[in-house]
């Protein structure tokens, strides 16, 4: 798993934690880039508000050529 990325909530002392692996789709080669971190944090707030759980296991986006991996259910930690 990639480190966990810790981001302090705009307005909020609240420090939110996530814990995920970000990887091409052709290689399974890591992507560490802001982009692609905002675009997971962007995606964990859409699976938020449409199913009112965290997302888990392996999430593939094609039309990218990524992947994320939250891993097993129940090891967020939030």
């Amino acid at each position: 798993m990639a480190p966990a990325v810790k981001c302090l909530l705009a307005g909020s002392s609240i420090v939110a934690s996530m814990d995920y692996s970000l990887f091409r789709l052709r290689d399974r080669e890591p992507i560490d880039t802001l982009e692609a971190h905002v675009l997971v944090r962007a995606y964990v707030a859409a699976w938020r508000a449409l199913y009112l759980c965290e997302p888990f296991g392996q999430h593939a986006i094609k039309s990218l050529g990524l992947a994320i991996d939250f891993g097993p259910c129940g090891s967020r930690r939030n």
